[in-house]
């Protein structure tokens, strides 16, 4: 392995576990220079910081419905963006691991782009984009609200993939 990709293959590895055993499992990466586990100390941080300033929103009932009907149980958040939140889910009847995308807020024009890009990622079938399942809507609030189920991919942020990679 490159240096990069002891790092990158290193915090993949160390970042799920319990923060609290961080510091001892960097020490413990014989593979890395001291020099590099400088680096992944500093990844691992801004790994957390950011974690930890997503906001957790409600996984509403009406969404666990929606989602149950479709095999679907949510698992944790992977994070949020502009338009949406991003959970890993499981789906029982294939025993995979998914991706569930579904718009944050109330806001029209995003809920909008989320129907524009299920109709994208219909269309587009590469080794290098994300396979989409289904998609589907759940009423909230008295308003339609779209989600979409995808292939999940196991990794890091793409912002600390780069850091390391860059």
């Amino acid at each position: 392995n490159l240096p990069d990709n002891r790092i990158f293959d290193a915090f993949v590895r160390i970042s799920d576990l319990p923060k609290e055993s961080w510091p001892q499992e960097v020490e413990a990466c014989s593979e890395l220079t001291d020099s590099e586990k400088s680096q992944l100390r500093l990844l691992l941080e801004e790994a957390d910081q950011t974690k930890n300033s997503v906001e957790e929103p409600a996984v509403d009932e009406e969404f666990k419905r929606a989602l149950d009907e479709r095999d679907v149980t949510i698992l944790r958040q992977l994070g949020s963006g502009g338009m949406g939140v991003v959970f890993e889910g499981f789906e029982r009847s294939t025993g995979r691991r998914v991706a569930v995308k579904r718009i944050r807020t109330d806001q029209g024009v995003l809920e909008e782009n989320l129907s524009r890009e299920i109709g994208h990622l219909s269309r587009v079938h590469h080794t290098n984009i994300c396979s989409l399942y289904f998609s589907g809507t759940f009423v909230a609030n008295k308003q339609e609200r779209s989600y979409f189920v995808m292939e999940f991919v196991d990794g890091v942020p793409l912002d600390v993939y780069l850091n390391v990679n860059a």
